[in-house]
Formats: C-alpha cells, sequence, structure tokens
C-alpha cells in the first residue's frame, strides 16, 4: 500500500460517519459506553472540522493562480467537495460544498476577501457547485447503503449455506 492510499484510507476512516455494518449479535458490551460515545464526539467534531477546512484551504491554496485559471477556478473547487462527499456521505458533502461556496465567493469573486458576489455569472457558479457537493453526497450515501446492505445479505447466505450443508 502507498502513502497516498494510507492517507487516503485514514481521511476515509475520519469522514465515515454514514451508515455502518452491524455489529454481531454476540458482540460484547463496551466495558465503558461514555468513553465510547466521547471518541464518537470527537469524531464527528473533527469530520465537520476537515469538511469546513479542506475546501477553504484549498481555495486560498489557489489564490495565487486566480487570473490564470480565472473561469476554471469554480471547477477546481468543486475536487475537495468531491472528495469529502465521497468519503463523508450527504451532510459532510453539504458541508463542504457550503463550505466550498463560501470560499469561491470571498477568495476568487470580485470584491476579493467580501462575501459579496457582483457578478451573475459567479452566482451560477456558487449555485452549481453547492449542487454538485450535495448530489455528489446524496449518491455518496446511497452507496454506502448498498455497500452495507450488500454485506449483511452475504453474511445472511454465508450462514443459509452453511446450515444447509450441515443438514
Amino acid at each position: 500500500m502507498s502513502a497516498f492510499d494510507g492517507a487516503l484510507r485514514g481521511i476515509q476512516r475520519l469522514l465515515a460517519l454514514g451508515p455502518r455494518t452491524p455489529p454481531p449479535d454476540h458482540a460484547p458490551v463496551p466495558a465503558h459506553p461514555e468513553r465510547r460515545q466521547s471518541e464518537s464526539t470527537v469524531r464527528t467534531v473533527a469530520a465537520v472540522a476537515v469538511a469546513t477546512l479542506l475546501p477553504v484551504t484549498f481555495g486560498a491554496a489557489l489564490i495565487p493562480l486566480r487570473e490564470q485559471l480565472s473561469q476554471s477556478i469554480s471547477l477546481l473547487m468543486v475536487l475537495p467537495v468531491l472528495v469529502v462527499a465521497l468519503l463523508g456521505g450527504r451532510r459532510l458533502g453539504t458541508i463542504a460544498a457550503l463550505s466550498a461556496a463560501i470560499a469561491f465567493d470571498v477568495f476568487h469573486t470580485l470584491p476579493y476577501y467580501q462575501p459579496t458576489i457582483d457578478d451573475p455569472d459567479d452566482i451560477v457558479e456558487t449555485v452549481a457547485l453547492l449542487a454538485i457537493g450535495i448530489t455528489a453526497g446524496l449518491l455518496a450515501e446511497s452507496a454506502q447503503t448498498a455497500i452495507v446492505a450488500a454485506r449483511v445479505r452475504r453474511r445472511e447466505l454465508a450462514a443459509m449455506t452453511n446450515f444447509l450443508e450441515h443438514i
């Protein structure tokens, strides 16, 4: 596994707040449920922070290229939104889309560094950025739900096959 794959898996684990595979029926009860709740809260806060800050950081990093890429900035701003939406699902994708729209507005539309849009084309680009983020999040969440359902069905089929083999 490359360093990139490891980093991507780490981000995916951090952002993975979508549907989870249900624990098996024989899973032990945690000794300290309050600690588990605390870890879940920290994980949620960290995921929201990443979903908010990744598009803002990406938008700020594109400031030096603003003149050369003026027509492509909004398309580039979709990249962190897609990453967050695909790894984190609908809620985090929506947060990232809102964050990216605000970052695009503040960093890349006139007047710069003010939350104001004067050009109608920039308004359209901002709304499209929001729509893409929300749609990608919905699609990712649907895919995650389908994966979990397939895993459950696979386990049920394996249990049934095992039962029938022993009859």
